[in-house]
């Protein structure tokens, strides 16, 4: 488990190997200096831009998953500012949290079990440690070096109304799904045929019903994801959850799977 916080320090040249609607790859050897082309390649960087202030930066390995994901608040990606997330050779998610403005803030996650459910969870206030919480030895530990018993039973009794997909529910949802997601030829090429390979994605359904911050809990390989981010990001709109009566975002894990005819 990755618990230093480190920012990249790979600086985008005019090494970009494609463009699109979808971003921007560059291809980087096996030093991190620019590659000619994807052939010379050990590792691709996807970059996209969400909106003004949100530049979103995805490493691979070149035939394989995510290696690491940084987002920025400018285009020179040089402020820290939204979610990063490091992963494990097989793409599976190692540690992830937010930053705000170049500090950490909110919780910070380390270490997953097959639940996805985190092993340790660091709470942060605009750079300032707040608490950590072990979920191993079921603790909580304070910056003073106090400690309480970590109790993770719930007293509240709210009334929660889950998101719903607008066009047809759940059924709907996975309708859009099988309709809408195109396997890549080049993940086709690298996987072989006859087979189904599966992603794990959490989103936010917001209070607007949108699905935003998109993280890979599972990643397949660059073009696989693409394909996945662009059919979650073209989503119709879902019926927000809701808390006693008042919109609230959500959380949602999918299973996604694409398959390789013959």
């Amino acid at each position: 488990m990755k618990y230093l916080f480190l920012f990249s320090i790979i600086l985008i040249t005019n090494n970009a190997v494609a463009q699109s609607s979808k971003g921007e790859l560059y291809a980087y050897t096996k030093d991190w200096s620019p590659a000619k082309n994807l052939v010379a390649a050990t590792y691709i960087m996807h970059q996209l831009t969400e909106d003004d202030t949100t530049f979103i930066k995805r490493y691979y390995q070149k035939n394989g998953p995510l290696i690491f994901c940084e987002t920025y608040f400018d285009k020179e990606c040089t402020v820290p500012n939204g979610f990063f997330a490091w992963y494990n050779f097989k793409g599976e998610l190692d540690s992830t949290g937010y930053c705000y403005r170049g500090k950490k803030d909110g919780l910070w996650k380390y270490g997953f079990d097959k639940k996805n459910r985190p092993f340790i969870v660091e709470e942060f206030a605009k750079g300032k440690l707040v608490k950590r919480m072990n979920y191993q030895v079921m603790k909580i530990f304070f910056p003073n070096g106090m400690e309480e018993i970590l109790d993770t039973s719930s007293s509240k009794n709210n009334t929660t109304k889950l998101p719903e997909f607008e066009n047809g529910g759940i059924k709907g949802w996975g309708n859009y799904l099988s309709n809408n997601l195109k396997t890549p030829e080049r993940f086709i090429s690298i996987v072989g045929p006859r087979t189904v390979s599966s992603a794990f994605v959490a989103f936010q359904i917001n209070t607007e019903g949108k699905i935003k911050d998109l993280l890979f809990h599972h990643s397949l390989e660059w073009s696989a994801d693409l394909e996945i981010i662009r059919v979650l990001r073209a989503s119709p709109r879902w019926i927000p959850a809701e808390i006693d009566g008042n919109l609230v975002q959500y959380t949602y894990g999918q299973k996604i799977s694409l398959n390789v005819g013959d």
